[in-house]
């Protein structure tokens, strides 16, 4: 992310170090930048099959 460039999202996707998909986070409309700070609690569940 370039710096003093602010984004607005509303959807976060976290991929693994192949770059699948592997969890999705839906929040309120925010901004982010570049130093932003954020918390998250997120679970993860493995499933076989």
């Amino acid at each position: 992310m370039p710096d003093n460039t602010p984004y607005d999202f509303n959807t976060l996707v976290l991929v693994d170090a192949e770059e699948q998909a592997f969890g999705v986070l839906c929040s309120q409309q925010d901004t982010l930048y570049k130093g932003k700070r954020y918390s998250i609690l997120m679970t993860i569940e493995q499933v076989e099959g």
